[in-house]
Protein backbone atom coordinates (compact mmCIF):
# COMPACT_ATOMS: atom_id res chain seq x y z
CA UNK A 1 0.00 0.00 0.00
CA UNK A 2 1.11 3.43 -0.73
CA UNK A 3 1.85 6.28 1.61
CA UNK A 4 -1.33 8.07 -0.46
CA UNK A 5 -3.36 5.01 -0.17
CA UNK A 6 -2.17 4.23 3.64
CA UNK A 7 -3.61 8.10 4.44
CA UNK A 8 -6.90 7.60 2.38
CA UNK A 9 -7.85 3.92 4.22
CA UNK A 10 -7.12 6.04 7.76
CA UNK A 11 -9.31 8.84 6.56
CA UNK A 12 -11.53 6.82 5.73
CA UNK A 13 -11.83 4.52 8.78
CA UNK A 14 -11.75 8.68 10.71
CA UNK A 15 -14.73 9.53 8.80
CA UNK A 16 -17.24 6.71 9.27
CA UNK A 17 -16.01 6.04 12.99
CA UNK A 18 -17.14 9.51 13.44
CA UNK A 19 -20.51 9.38 12.08
CA UNK A 20 -21.24 5.92 14.19
CA UNK A 21 -19.57 7.76 17.59
CA UNK A 22 -21.83 10.49 17.19
CA UNK A 23 -24.88 8.79 16.85
CA UNK A 24 -24.32 6.04 19.47
CA UNK A 25 -21.32 7.31 21.52
CA UNK A 26 -17.92 5.36 22.12
CA UNK A 27 -19.97 2.79 24.25
CA UNK A 28 -22.03 1.94 21.68
CA UNK A 29 -19.83 1.10 19.04
CA UNK A 30 -17.79 -2.06 18.09
CA UNK A 31 -14.11 -2.25 16.63
CA UNK A 32 -16.34 -4.96 14.46
CA UNK A 33 -19.07 -2.20 13.70
CA UNK A 34 -16.18 0.37 12.48
CA UNK A 35 -14.54 -2.28 10.15
CA UNK A 36 -17.62 -3.26 8.28
CA UNK A 37 -18.65 0.02 8.07
CA UNK A 38 -15.30 1.22 6.42
CA UNK A 39 -14.90 -2.65 4.71
CA UNK A 40 -11.70 -2.87 6.55
CA UNK A 41 -10.64 -5.65 8.92
CA UNK A 42 -9.89 -5.09 12.75
CA UNK A 43 -6.10 -5.81 12.45
CA UNK A 44 -6.16 -2.44 9.93
CA UNK A 45 -7.75 -0.35 12.87
CA UNK A 46 -5.35 -1.38 15.33
CA UNK A 47 -2.44 -0.90 13.15
CA UNK A 48 -3.70 2.75 12.20
CA UNK A 49 -5.29 3.62 15.70
CA UNK A 50 -3.73 0.73 19.02
CA UNK A 51 -7.64 0.76 19.72
CA UNK A 52 -11.27 2.04 19.61
CA UNK A 53 -10.03 4.80 22.48
CA UNK A 54 -7.31 5.53 20.46
CA UNK A 55 -9.40 6.05 17.09
CA UNK A 56 -11.90 8.33 19.16
CA UNK A 57 -9.31 10.41 21.08
CA UNK A 58 -7.59 10.53 17.42
CA UNK A 59 -10.69 12.15 15.63
CA UNK A 60 -11.51 14.24 18.48
CA UNK A 61 -7.63 15.88 18.45
CA UNK A 62 -7.75 16.10 15.16
CA UNK A 63 -10.80 18.29 14.97
CA UNK A 64 -9.65 20.32 18.50
CA UNK A 65 -6.35 21.41 16.76
CA UNK A 66 -8.30 23.12 13.56
CA UNK A 67 -10.37 24.76 16.11
CA UNK A 68 -7.77 25.90 18.11
CA UNK A 69 -5.66 27.25 15.10
CA UNK A 70 -8.91 28.89 13.90
CA UNK A 71 -9.16 30.74 17.41
CA UNK A 72 -5.41 31.21 18.20
CA UNK A 73 -5.55 33.19 14.23
CA UNK A 74 -8.85 35.34 15.81
CA UNK A 75 -6.42 36.60 18.41
CA UNK A 76 -3.02 36.68 16.84
CA UNK A 77 -5.06 39.63 14.87
CA UNK A 78 -6.35 41.30 17.96
CA UNK A 79 -2.77 41.03 19.55
CA UNK A 80 -0.46 41.89 16.43
CA UNK A 81 -2.61 45.41 15.41
CA UNK A 82 -3.66 48.22 16.97
CA UNK A 83 -6.95 47.64 18.65
CA UNK A 84 -10.10 49.85 17.29
CA UNK A 85 -14.01 49.05 18.79
CA UNK A 86 -14.40 48.60 14.70
CA UNK A 87 -11.43 46.04 14.19
CA UNK A 88 -12.59 44.24 18.20
CA UNK A 89 -16.04 43.49 16.34
CA UNK A 90 -14.57 42.30 13.23
CA UNK A 91 -12.81 39.88 15.24
CA UNK A 92 -15.27 39.18 17.74
CA UNK A 93 -17.68 38.11 14.51
CA UNK A 94 -14.89 35.89 13.36
CA UNK A 95 -14.89 33.98 16.54
CA UNK A 96 -18.28 33.64 16.94
CA UNK A 97 -18.64 31.70 13.22
CA UNK A 98 -16.00 29.81 14.38
CA UNK A 99 -18.16 27.75 16.33
CA UNK A 100 -21.37 28.60 14.20
CA UNK A 101 -19.50 27.14 11.50
CA UNK A 102 -18.45 23.95 13.12
CA UNK A 103 -21.64 23.45 14.27
CA UNK A 104 -22.98 23.46 10.73
CA UNK A 105 -20.34 22.21 8.70
CA UNK A 106 -18.99 19.40 11.47
CA UNK A 107 -22.42 18.48 13.54
CA UNK A 108 -21.01 14.79 14.67
CA UNK A 109 -17.95 16.15 15.93
CA UNK A 110 -20.17 18.80 17.91
CA UNK A 111 -22.37 15.74 19.35
CA UNK A 112 -19.42 13.84 20.39
CA UNK A 113 -17.89 16.59 21.92
CA UNK A 114 -21.37 18.04 23.70
CA UNK A 115 -21.67 13.93 24.95
CA UNK A 116 -18.09 14.31 26.25
CA UNK A 117 -18.70 17.28 28.37
CA UNK A 118 -21.74 16.01 30.15
CA UNK A 119 -20.19 13.08 30.50
CA UNK A 120 -17.16 15.13 32.07
CA UNK A 121 -14.70 14.44 29.44
CA UNK A 122 -13.67 10.81 30.76
CA UNK A 123 -11.58 10.35 26.99
CA UNK A 124 -10.73 13.75 25.90
CA UNK A 125 -9.58 16.22 29.39
CA UNK A 126 -5.98 15.69 28.31
CA UNK A 127 -6.92 16.83 24.84
CA UNK A 128 -9.20 19.61 25.04
CA UNK A 129 -6.15 21.08 28.08
CA UNK A 130 -3.41 20.89 25.72
CA UNK A 131 -5.34 22.21 22.62
CA UNK A 132 -7.93 24.72 24.02
CA UNK A 133 -7.20 25.58 27.57
CA UNK A 134 -3.82 28.02 26.40
CA UNK A 135 -5.93 29.75 24.46
CA UNK A 136 -7.84 31.16 27.40
CA UNK A 137 -5.16 32.77 28.73
CA UNK A 138 -4.60 35.00 25.57
CA UNK A 139 -8.47 35.74 25.37
CA UNK A 140 -8.29 36.82 28.89
CA UNK A 141 -5.51 38.97 27.77
CA UNK A 142 -6.71 40.13 24.67
CA UNK A 143 -10.09 41.35 26.64
CA UNK A 144 -7.54 43.33 29.37
CA UNK A 145 -6.31 45.14 26.61
CA UNK A 146 -9.55 46.01 25.04
CA UNK A 147 -10.64 47.12 28.99
CA UNK A 148 -7.60 49.22 28.84
CA UNK A 149 -8.64 50.72 25.69
CA UNK A 150 -11.81 51.60 26.86
CA UNK A 151 -13.64 49.20 24.48
CA UNK A 152 -15.03 46.78 26.81
CA UNK A 153 -15.90 47.71 30.28
CA UNK A 154 -13.63 47.34 32.95
CA UNK A 155 -16.50 44.59 35.02
CA UNK A 156 -16.81 41.83 32.56
CA UNK A 157 -15.80 38.60 34.04
CA UNK A 158 -13.83 37.41 30.56
CA UNK A 159 -13.95 33.59 31.39
CA UNK A 160 -17.29 33.19 32.33
CA UNK A 161 -18.88 35.58 29.62
CA UNK A 162 -16.86 33.54 26.70
CA UNK A 163 -18.31 30.05 28.15
CA UNK A 164 -21.65 31.57 28.34
CA UNK A 165 -21.14 32.34 24.74
CA UNK A 166 -19.65 29.65 23.12
CA UNK A 167 -22.03 27.01 25.00
CA UNK A 168 -25.10 29.52 24.12
CA UNK A 169 -24.19 28.92 20.77
CA UNK A 170 -24.05 25.51 20.62
CA UNK A 171 -26.59 24.58 22.75
CA UNK A 172 -29.09 26.69 20.79
CA UNK A 173 -27.90 25.14 17.45
CA UNK A 174 -28.34 21.64 19.32
CA UNK A 175 -31.96 22.75 20.01
CA UNK A 176 -32.41 23.88 16.14
CA UNK A 177 -31.54 20.33 15.15
CA UNK A 178 -33.79 18.24 17.95
CA UNK A 179 -36.45 20.43 15.66
CA UNK A 180 -38.00 21.58 19.25
CA UNK A 181 -41.13 23.50 18.47
CA UNK A 182 -40.52 26.40 20.16
CA UNK A 183 -37.18 26.57 17.51
CA UNK A 184 -40.07 26.88 14.62
CA UNK A 185 -39.60 30.87 13.96
CA UNK A 186 -36.14 30.90 14.78
CA UNK A 187 -33.18 31.15 12.18
CA UNK A 188 -33.13 28.89 9.21
CA UNK A 189 -29.36 27.59 8.89
CA UNK A 190 -27.41 27.55 6.77
CA UNK A 191 -29.20 30.25 5.31
CA UNK A 192 -29.57 33.04 8.28
CA UNK A 193 -26.11 32.16 9.30
CA UNK A 194 -25.09 35.88 9.03
CA UNK A 195 -27.62 36.81 10.52
CA UNK A 196 -27.69 34.69 13.30
CA UNK A 197 -23.72 35.72 13.60
CA UNK A 198 -24.84 38.96 13.98
CA UNK A 199 -27.43 38.65 15.98
CA UNK A 200 -25.24 36.86 18.27
CA UNK A 201 -22.98 39.13 18.33
CA UNK A 202 -25.19 41.97 19.68
CA UNK A 203 -26.95 39.91 21.99
CA UNK A 204 -23.75 39.28 24.00
CA UNK A 205 -21.21 42.26 22.71
CA UNK A 206 -23.25 45.20 22.91
CA UNK A 207 -23.98 45.09 26.29
CA UNK A 208 -20.05 44.92 27.22
CA UNK A 209 -18.93 47.73 25.22
CA UNK A 210 -17.96 51.03 26.58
Amino acid sequence: MTPKEELSTRELIKAKALKLFAEKGIDGVSVREIAKETGQNISQISYYFESKEGLYRTIIKDHSQVISQKIHDVILNLKDEKLTPSHFEAEMKKFIAIFVDMRLQNPHISRIMQRETLDGMPFVKDIHNETIKPLVGLIESIMEKSQKMNIVKKDVPVRVFFILLTESIWGFMAKKECKWDLMAKTCNFPKDRDLFIENVYNIFFKGILK
